[in-house]
């Protein structure tokens, strides 16, 4: 089976016998479908914070030849900023070894952070250093799904 780029994507979203939908409508459509199947928004606008801190470049976009595996693969791939230092980077790994003590409530409280939800699993824990706002996927009911349904399978973090 050949993997399925975002051109042959949209043109089989909307059954060319049934609708004469224009290109661009063939393309919204598929990108609704992709959204509400896998909780990731892929439309064209510069709208992710992949690398977020320090202003990074977004990178979440889903268009012409590229098989979805790849778009998934890019855009969850964690790269950290070139501003960042050793030290920061070995106390993010002491952060995540300190899990349990992460609190929203602390966060809101001690820091003054806003924490909003999002659909969109790519703003997921993204900080927004500027307005003090950290978006958290809150669909948890997909999540539960998606960790029942994989529950058997190995964790492959290199994708």
């Amino acid at each position: 089976m050949r993997p399925i780029t975002f051109d042959a994507f949209s043109t089989k979203a909307v059954d060319p016998k049934s609708s004469e939908a224009s290109p661009r409508e063939r393309d919204h459509v598929a990108r609704v479908v992709v959204e509400v199947t896998f909780a990731i928004n892929c439309t064209l606008k510069d709208y992710y914070w992949l690398n977020f801190i320090d202003g990074g470049v977004p990178q979440a976009k889903w268009e012409g030849d590229v098989p979805f595996a790849s778009f998934v693969e890019n855009a969850f791939r964690f790269q950290p900023t070139r501003s960042q230092t050793t030290a920061q980077r070995e106390g993010l790994t002491d952060t995540v070894k300190h899990k349990k003590a992460l609190k929203a409530w602390k966060l809101t409280k001690r820091y003054g952070l806003k924490i909003r939800g999002t659909n969109n699993l790519l703003e997921h824990l993204a900080l927004d250093l500027k307005t003090k706002t950290l978006k958290v996927f809150h669909q948890v009911s997909f999540l539960r799904a998606h960790l029942a349904k994989t529950k058997e399978e190995s964790l492959d973090l290199s994708f």
